[in-house]
Formats: C-alpha cells, structure tokens, sequence
C-alpha cells in the first residue's frame, strides 16, 4: 500500500480471553507499516497489558469492561480529534455502541464494525425488540460492516442489521504454524480436547453429557478441558455429584498448540459462533473436528474433510463422529491432511490482514 498512513483507533469491550480480543491482538501486531494504531480497551488480562506493551501501538485508552460509559466516550472523542483518526474499527457489541456514536461526535471518522458473532440468544422479548432497534439505528453511522463468515452475513441482512453494499466477509486469519515440535504434554490416549470459555454460548453442559454417555463404550476416552469462565465451578460441581470421571479441567493455558498436538480429536458444543478462532487453530495443527452444526462452525468445518458437524440436540451423534475418528487411523489422517489445506488456503492471516488493509485504504 501507497499513500499517507492510516490512523486508526481499534476498540473492545473486553481485552480478556476471546475471539474478538485475540482478533484485535493479531490486528495490532500484523497490520501494514503505514498504519498506525491506537486501542481503547478495558484493563483486562491478559492482552490490556501487552498492548500497553506493544511498539506498534500508540496508545491504550481506558474504557469500561463490558459497560457502556459517557465519560469514556468523551474521551475517546477528544482523543480521535487530538490523533487525526481516520477509522474507527469496533469489534462486538458493546465497542459497536462507542463507535458509531463517536462517528456523531467526530464526523470525519469512518466506522468500521466487526460483529464476531450474531445471537438473540439470553434476551428477553422486550431486550430483543430493544437490541435490533439499535443495531438498526445504528447501522447509518457505519461505513462498512465486516462479517466474519457468510452464514453471520446473512444473519446480518435477515435482521436488518446491515446493507448488502456495505457488508465484507473477511474469514478470521491465523499464522500458520511451522513444523510441530513434541508435544509438550504426554496426555492419555485418545484424548478429546475442548477449548473454550466456560460461557452459556460455548453450551459446556453438553460438552459434560456427551462425556457422560461416552464412558460405558468407551471407558478409555478423556476428555481434556481447557479454560475457565463462570461456568466453571458450577461445571465442577456436577463432575464432581455425578461421578463423571473421564473430565480433565486443565485450566486456562498459554500453550494451547501443545495440547492440540498432543489429542486425537477436537471438540466444539457451542450454540452460536461467528468465525471460532479454536477450530482454525485446531485444524492448523491437524486436529480433527467434532462440532455442533451452527453458524460460523458450518464454515470452519467441511464434512467429511476436516471433522464432522453433529445437531447441538444430538449428543450421541456427537459420539459416533468421535468413535469414527479415533477408531480409523486412516479417515484421521485424511481428516487431519484436509483441515491443514483449508487454513492454508482461506484461513490464513496474510489473506485476511490483506482484505482489511484494502477496505480501509479504500475508506480513507
């Protein structure tokens, strides 16, 4: 890219772990030399402090977690007037509500928002009517509209949420990874690994009860665990009064590679997805799939290729799919092959950082 640099101001309302965060991260890292790049974030961990941090970005500025707060907004304003911000890039909800609204109190901004994920899903009738009539209101305020799978696009259109004209689907991108070293975890063998946030969207009941019903077929599954979230204790608890005994909590964890080298399978329970960063990942490191068959899952799996997608209502489906890939080493290295192929060539980081770099030059 030519021409004059790109100020740009990235906004979350959480910088804890997760999809949208650790998108931001790669975003801060990878973006062209002629972008620069402030942050408004809460002080989460862990990525608030290594953004602080982080030579290619300017500055952090404060705003709450998860909370929507005039003070902040009138900050981040003054900051857009005092660093000639260009674009103003939201990701989820709550940073979409501080974009666009900053574009009322800067006019020259052009707002970019990325939802990560569409869900009405926990509200009731009355939020629900609320929450689209913003979306809705919003939508004047936004010069493009990112989605991050096709299947959030068309939920996007459906609600009203965006236009055909201003929406760009821009998969989720990672690095992909070099050769794999040993695995630095000797887990029991076949391992079905989990990696999630402990949250009702991630639906870790089932992932409890597909466990509960796999041990009279197959005592020597273990299922692996890893993350934390407020669901864990409860989680913990029903383990513990059920006498499941096949679940391994292993915690949250900054060697998640490791333990997708050292498992058989991958497995995803979530009842909604925008573009799950977990089963790129998963797949990169050749690690068959196992997902519920819901928007954004749908397109990071291919049936037959990469793993296979089951009815969130169906955990003995989920089962089978399981049984049939630690059963034929064979379907699992195909399986395994397949999923590497797809991340190299629609989920790698260089195409999607290529297609945001051209829409913003293209905004400015």
């Amino acid at each position: 890219m030519t021409g004059p640099a790109v100020r740009l101001l990235l906004i979350t309302a959480r910088a804890d772990v997760g999809g949208g965060p650790r998108h931001v991260d790669l975003l801060a890292r990878h973006l062209p030399d002629d972008t620069e790049c402030w942050i408004a974030a809460p002080d989460d961990k862990p990525y608030a402090a290594q953004w602080r941090a982080m030579a290619q970005v300017r500055g952090v500025l404060p705003i709450p977690h998860r909370r929507f707060s005039l003070i902040a907004l009138m900050r981040l304003a003054s900051a857009c007037r005092r660093h000639h911000i260009h674009i103003v890039h939201s990701h989820g909800k709550g940073a979409g509500l501080y974009a666009r609204l900053l574009k009322l109190c800067v006019p020259s901004v052009r707002v970019v928002h990325t939802f990560h994920g569409v869900h009405l899903g926990g509200y009731g009738w009355l939020s629900g009517i609320a929450y689209r009539l913003l979306e809705r209101a919003l939508r004047p305020l936004t010069a493009a509209f990112v989605n991050v799978s096709r299947g959030e696009q068309r939920q996007c259109l459906g609600l009203g949420f965006v236009t055909e004209q201003r929406s760009h689907v821009i998969y989720n991108g990672i690095a992909l990874p070099g050769a794999s070293p040993t695995p630095a975890h000797t887990l029991p063998s076949p391992v079905i690994l989990t990696v999630a946030r402990f949250h009702y969207q991630k639906h870790m009941a089932l992932a409890l009860e597909i466990a509960h019903r796999a041990k009279g077929a197959h005592p020597d599954w273990r299922f692996v665990w890893v993350g934390d979230g407020p669901e864990r204790s409860a989680l913990q608890q029903e383990v513990a009064d059920r006498g499941i005994d096949n679940v391994t909590f292993a915690g949250a964890r900054n060697d998640v590679p490791s333990y997708l080298r050292s498992a058989d399978v991958f497995l995803s329970t979530s009842r909604w997805e925008g573009l799950p960063y977990t089963l790129i990942e998963a797949s990169a490191e050749g690690l068959p799939i196992v997902a519920t068959n819901v928007v954004g899952n749908d397109e990071a799996v291919v049936p037959g290729e990469t793993g296979w997608l089951f009815a969130p209502n169906d955990p003995d489906e989920a089962i089978r799919r399981i049984a049939q890939i630690v059963g034929d080493p064979a379907h699992r290295e195909h399986l395994a092959s397949g999923g590497r192929a797809l991340v190299s060539t629609t989920f790698s980081l260089e195409r999607s950082l290529g297609e945001l770099a051209a829409l913003y030059r293209q905004l400015v």
